[in-house]
């Protein structure tokens, strides 16, 4: 039977339910809990006002009260074609929103774009729309990224219509991972804020000791220089991240994040989590697994895929991905990346690998920016490298972070607790050196 395996996560306990769907899709008129908004990209190396970028965002109650459909795929055309595919939605989601980036016909300021939208319990393999109405088009300034040490030039062009092709007949699965935290980052602080929501998930679900609040912060935080107290400060650092300012600051490359990351695990007793990565970054990250202290991650290859993502989800570990793009628009080089935390994912049909992400579109300002966001997952352009929603965009890292089975908690705590082995910790010569404010083993 045709249908949605959904497996939720909470508290460390999988819950799996088989939910039948029907097959009569649903028009969603205006007010039906769907808007549209066009995005500004306000990077301080890369301004673009009234840009040719479009999002569309989904309040799901409200759709679901008006549509009486629970759980389902959400499809969008314009006079583009189908530019919002099969985006997934449900009701069970502790996520407020979702959504998706498409194209416009081009930039410009425009208060108003003409749409159809139907939601169906089903996803469709193919979508040729009806009657397009119009819909008010809200404004949104767009400013998230960071990862690397390079500044952004400005983005990729947005995602094309009738990208994805999908396949037909299998169930649908959905890997639900409910009550991540979304905190508001500074800017470029999208590793260290990703690391740090990391943290703060393991805490929540699994009672992990983390001895930092989980509130906005930065480096420099405390007056007179002072050892930031912060969850995010930390992790600025402990990954070495220049930053003057809360709106002014560099990114971290890989390397600086996920040693950094283990570095702060390995200072704070948290060197039993288990960490897990794929991908090089920008090619600083070496092969093979990378220790700090007591605390290691495991390399599981030099390409992120989908599998490795989707299995990680559906275990109910935390992930975190980064992606970037390079591409010549208008005979312009726009560079730059970004790292978000995923918090959902599936296939549909049993084959085609989605990812629901949230991050902070807009860092730096700490009233709005707050999202999430469905990506499909493909090699859109046939490189052999995973695409994140479009082929500018592509996979360049990703890391998991999980508390071990409980058997192996329990054998790894009384271990810990033996004489011996904290003799051996107090004595054993760490394998990094403490930099400036940060502490000694604890």
């Amino acid at each position: 039977m045709n249908g949605i395996r959904l497996r939720v996560f909470a508290m460390g306990v999988l819950g799996i339910l088989v939910l039948p769907t029907g097959s009569l899709a649903v028009i969603v008129s205006v007010g039906s809990g769907a808007s549209f908004s066009q995005i500004s990209f306000t990077w301080s190396s890369g301004l673009e006002p009234d840009s040719n970028w479009a999002q569309f965002d989904v309040d799901i109650a409200a759709l679901t009260a008006a549509t009486g459909i629970q759980q389902g795929f959400i499809n969008v055309s314009t006079g583009l074609g189908w530019v919002v595919q099969n985006v997934p939605v449900n009701a069970a989601s502790s996520y407020p929103t979702t959504g998706s980036h498409f194209g416009l016909f081009a930039g410009g300021f425009q208060s108003s774009l003409p749409a159809y939208i139907d939601f169906s319990p089903n996803p469709v393999s193919s979508f040729i729309g009806g009657t397009l109405n119009p819909f008010t088009l809200g404004h949104v300034e767009y400013d998230a990224g960071g990862f690397g040490l390079d500044p952004i030039t400005g983005p990729p062009p947005p995602p094309g219509a009738n990208v994805a092709t999908f396949s037909t007949g299998a169930s649908n699965s959905l890997f639900l991972q409910p009550g991540h935290p979304n905190v508001e980052a500074a800017k470029n602080q999208c590793a260290p804020i990703a690391v740090a929501n990391s943290l703060q998930y393991l805490e929540n679900r699994f009672g992990v000791s983390v001895p930092h609040p989980h509130v906005p912060g930065w480096l420099k935080e405390n007056p007179g220089g002072a050892v930031p107290t912060s969850l995010v400060g930390q992790m600025d650092l402990f990954m070495d991240r220049i930053v003057t300012s809360t709106t002014v600051g560099q990114g971290v490359s890989a390397t600086n994040m996920l040693t950094g990351m283990l570095q702060y695990l390995d200072t704070y007793n948290l060197d039993y989590l288990l960490v897990r990565h794929q991908g090089r970054g920008f090619g600083d990250l070496p092969s093979g697994n990378i220790t700090e202290g007591s605390a290691t991650s495991i390399d599981d290859g030099a390409k992120v895929t989908a599998d490795w993502i989707l299995g990680q989800l559906e275990m109910g570990e935390d992930v975190k991905i980064a992606y970037k793009w390079s591409t010549v628009v208008e005979g312009v080089v726009k560079t730059g990346a970004h790292m978000v935390q995923l918090v959902a994912g599936g296939r549909i049909n049993g084959t085609d690998p989605w990812v629901t992400y949230a991050h902070d579109r807009r860092q730096g300002d700490n009233n709005r920016g707050l999202e999430t966001r469905a990506v499909h997952l493909r090699d859109y352009d046939n490189d052999g490298i995973l695409n994140f929603g479009h082929e500018d965009r592509e996979f360049i890292f990703a890391v998991s972070t999980s508390v071990p089975e409980p058997s192996s908690a329990t054998l790894a705590t009384l271990a810990i607790g033996t004489l011996a082995l904290v003799g051996y910790r107090r004595l054993r010569k760490l394998k990094w050196t403490p930099k400036a404010g940060q502490p000694d083993k604890v």
